[in-house]
């Protein structure tokens, strides 16, 4: 079975970058990834219309959307809310961004998600993450254990850290044994395999890298490598 994705990047031209890039794809894709913050907007109201405007483009082409963490106000609070949206064009899930770094500039400002979100498409269970969260592999793992086979991160990562990313994100493909469809808002987008290989790269500011996914890679990775078997679930535990 055979999954086709893009990972859209529209540079820093927020909903304008997206209408331009959209007209190009309408037909080929099964689901789209956003980056993080692709709004180009601290509004949360920019992020509504932002919203309205994927699930649109999700109505008219029939095909899903994460798309990508944005600003949203939901019970007082500010989170960075990634949305999911169906082939019809109804939101259907969100998640909101768990790990806030310490030292960014939303620290302080945004509030924490309370955890990952699995979801389904085409019967496929898939997991929504930040870029930040790559970096808390224990997380990550949570949804593979849960059963996800395709982790959807929508990232923000600086251009001098795309090192750090792509060892970030093929890392987390290797050891969970999936596919990582990781999109970056400076470039830089990234597709790995459950091998750990590279199977797509985007190096500009703004395009699209569609491709397809071959799922069954999965099961094949799983069976050469039996990781989940002969994990120690019963020994991991924080040291006393």
């Amino acid at each position: 079975m055979d999954f086709r994705v893009s990972l859209v990047q529209t540079g820093r031209d927020g909903l304008a970058g997206f209408g331009k890039i959209a007209d190009t794809i309408v037909d080929t894709t099964e689901l789209i990834l956003m980056p993080e913050f692709w709004t180009a907007s601290p509004d949360p109201a920019v992020s509504r219309a932002a919203l309205e405007l994927v699930s649109d483009f999700c109505g008219s082409s029939g095909s899903f959307a994460v798309t990508g963490g944005m600003p949203w106000d939901a019970d007082g609070r500010l989170y960075v809310r990634t949305w999911m949206v169906d082939d019809a064009g109804r939101p259907f899930a969100h998640y909101d961004k768990t790990h806030i770094p310490s030292r960014d500039e939303g620290n302080g400002v945004y509030s924490p998600g309370d955890g990952a979100r699995i979801f389904d498409v085409g019967g496929i269970a898939c997991a929504a993450f930040s870029g930040y969260d790559l970096l808390f592999p224990e997380f990550c793992r949570m949804a593979s254990l849960a059963g996800a086979m395709i982790f959807f991160v929508s990232a923000d990562w600086p251009r001098e850290y795309a090192s750090l990313w792509e060892k970030s994100v093929s890392y987390t493909a290797l050891v969970n044994q999936c596919f990582v469809i990781a999109c970056n808002g400076t470039g830089n987008s990234i597709a790995v395999s459950p091998e750990g290989t590279t199977a797509g790269r985007m190096s500009g500011d703004d395009g699209v890298l569609s491709l397809s996914l071959n799922m069954s890679r999965i099961y094949e990775c799983r069976k050469k490598l039996p990781l989940e078997r002969d994990r120690r679930g019963e020994i991991y535990a924080l040291f006393r």
